[in-house]
């Protein structure tokens, strides 16, 4: 797992596992392009556009309902589905 990303207090939070990046560096992986300070933790009020990217709208409750979620919980979407999308290989482990 190369990286965490949580809620706290109402605010989302990102921040690289730089010992699991160097092994994942070694085997081919690039850096996630938002993200490019590895030693920084990220802070936002909101979800940051490249997990965002990888959840539906809140008004998308269907969606939500389909996966067992009941009210609009991103890192809960992001956990089941582990925020996979056609057009990439990421494949997303939410730990809680």
């Amino acid at each position: 797992m190369i990286g965490k990303l949580w809620n706290q207090d109402n605010t989302y939070k990102f921040k690289y596992n730089l010992e699991e990046l160097e092994n994942a560096r070694k085997d081919g992986f690039d850096i996630l392009k938002p993200f490019l300070d590895d030693k920084k933790l990220y802070s936002s009020d909101k979800m940051f556009e490249f997990f965002a990217n990888r959840i539906p709208d809140k008004g998308r409750m269907d969606i939500y309902n389909a996966y067992g979620i009941n009210t609009y919980n991103p890192i809960e979407y992001l956990k089941i589905t582990k925020g996979k999308l056609a057009t990439d290989n990421i494949s997303l482990e939410v730990v809680s």
